[in-house]
């Protein structure tokens, strides 16, 4: 049997593995669409009710936590800064009094085990008497702490504030309430996906495949990452590392897929050919270059840090969620749209006058008996064949090139200017990463406007900029009796210490604790040298 016969009946050999699979999707495309949706949903249904937290444990093995775990039980959680500036003195009675009311609602809050005063603990209020603090203790990490209990402590601080006063909750629970992880810019990248896309297919049907199959892959990848999150802990930014590279690989692959059985359906394969000839062709290359990608991003287990594995094991999850989606969902979904994909774009300007064999623009990586095949079978449809000898009628000579064509003529004919005037637009955009700063972000580097920033600028003006990046030294203790006196003085002779907390001794009294207070910012690098 000849090749243009098996694409007109297509048979369950000579297909090939991912051939079979484009077959089964396409002729059971209702149930594979409802199986992808019930999965996504499901999977989304079990993220929400058992995903794991969280893990930013960036140090590993902190010795310095772990003696604070073991001694100080109830500063083992996370603390929020609620900070309060006065016009009137800290200090005065009617002060005094409006801000022992108002940290009332905060010593009764959902999982607060204390509210420090600034008025029972010296060094809570600055020099200056206009700006003081209360530590808000919670019994949890942050991380199990809910983003309503913050909303609501934050609604208790701008409740509290007015004539004179005002108080700004600061902390990385009040940081990621007020600007979540994620947030818009997933929707933004799809939209500049779509609006590429539509460009590239000049069709709203070719343009939304890519965006679904990579919506459906990146939903399923995210909710297993959160899944998984009970054997393979990651940070709090893996998501957003696992969308960007899904959105991008699965629009891609999905592109790729879609321009292949494009072309195939335009050089007269019927669509279930084209399903079967498409993944045998680009759903190969797909699979391929998913498991390179995949590959590529375990590579980074070699590093043998927790925070890297998180992130690892989320991105190669992600990937191979939307390469899955590109060699399942896509074949069923072009089976919903039959040769629509083969019809002339209006947006591209594409002639809808020429005869099927002056469309045949089939990708150079067909074999060459596809090639001839698929010509063949369009020639006899569309009754171009020149009687015995058999010559196919090539495109017509009024017949004008793509604006992609003619721009990668120009391309082709000026290789060295196209290549010198591209690199320096990479150069160009690439300039800013020259000036570019690496560190973990503090609230200095909020969004102005949030009450994490306010809370930020109150304590920077009261107590310096290093209030925001706290040292906090503890000690192991040989007896409860041992004197601390000689660490204290040790690090408050240190250049660039502000001041120091009083040392506090665990229950036990087989631990001390204090904070050093440095005099630059937590993104200033005299502050890592001072570390």
């Amino acid at each position: 049997m000849s090749h243009s016969q098996t694409l007109e009946r297509p048979a369950s050999h000579g297909v090939g593995v991912l051939g079979r699979i484009g077959q089964i999707c396409y002729r059971r495309r209702i149930v594979t669409v409802l199986a992808w949706i019930f999965l996504v949903v499901s999977l989304i249904t079990l993220w929400q009710k058992f995903g794991a937290a969280s893990d930013d444990s960036f140090g590993g093995n902190d010795p310095g936590q772990s003696v604070l775990n073991a001694h100080f039980h109830r500063q083992s959680g996370d603390t929020l800064t609620l900070a309060i500036s006065s016009r009137a003195p800290i200090d005065s009675p009617a002060v005094k009094a409006r801000i022992t009311s108002a940290l009332v609602p905060f010593e009764h809050a959902a999982g607060v085990t204390s509210v420090t005063s600034p008025y029972k603990v010296p060094g809570q209020i600055s020099h200056g008497e206009h700006v003081a603090f209360a530590t808000v203790q919670f019994a949890v990490q942050g991380s199990k702490i809910s983003n309503s209990e913050a909303t609501a402590l934050m609604h208790d601080a701008t409740a509290a504030s007015g004539h004179g006063l005002k108080f700004s909750l600061g902390g990385d629970v009040v940081d990621l309430a007020e600007t979540p992880y994620g947030g818009p810019t997933e929707g933004i990248g799809i939209m500049a996906a779509a609006i590429v896309l539509l460009i590239a297919f000049g069709s709203l049907l070719a343009m939304g495949l890519p965006v679904v199959t990579a919506v459906f892959g990146i939903g399923a990848g995210l909710s297993l990452i959160a899944l998984l999150g009970h054997i393979f802990p990651a940070p709090s930014f893996s998501p957003i590392v696992a969308s960007m590279i899904g959105l991008g690989v699965g629009v891609d692959y999905a592109l790729f897929m879609v321009t292949r059985y494009r072309e195939a359906l335009r050089a007269g394969a019927a669509p279930e050919d084209a399903i079967v000839l498409t993944m045998k062709t680009a759903g190969r290359s797909v699979l391929t270059a998913g498991c390179t990608v995949a590959i590529g991003m375990l590579g980074l287990l070699v590093l043998r840090q927790q925070l890297m594995n998180g992130v690892a094991i989320a991105a190669a999850v992600t990937v191979a969620a939307t390469v899955l989606g590109s060699i399942t969902l896509l074949p069923a979904l072009l089976g919903f749209t039959g040769t629509r994909l083969a019809k002339p774009s209006r947006l591209r300007g594409e002639s809808g006058g020429r005869p099927l064999g002056a469309a045949l623009r089939i990708p150079g990586a067909l074999k060459r008996r596809e090639r001839r095949s698929l010509r063949a079978s369009a020639a006899g449809q569309a009754g171009v064949a020149t009687g015995q000898s058999g010559v196919v009628a090539g495109p017509s000579s009024s017949e004008r090139p793509h604006a992609a064509e003619r721009w990668a003529a120009v391309v082709q004919r000026r290789p060295v200017l196209a290549a010198i005037g591209s690199a320096v637009v990479i150069l160009l955009l690439a300039a800013p990463a020259l000036g570019m700063k690496l560190s973990m972000p503090d609230e200095s580097t909020q969004a102005r406007g949030t009450m994490g920033y306010a809370s930020y600028a109150t304590m920077a003006r009261g107590f310096g900029p290093g209030f925001d990046a706290p040292l906090i030294v503890a000690a192991s203790l040989p007896s409860p009796s041992a004197s601390t006196a000689g660490l204290a003085s040790a690090i408050a002779h240190t250049s660039g210490i502000a001041s120091l907390t009083p040392v506090i001794v665990s229950p036990d009294g087989k631990a001390a604790m204090l904070i050093a207070y440095p005099t630059t910012g937590e993104q200033d690098p005299a502050t890592n040298t001072l570390v």
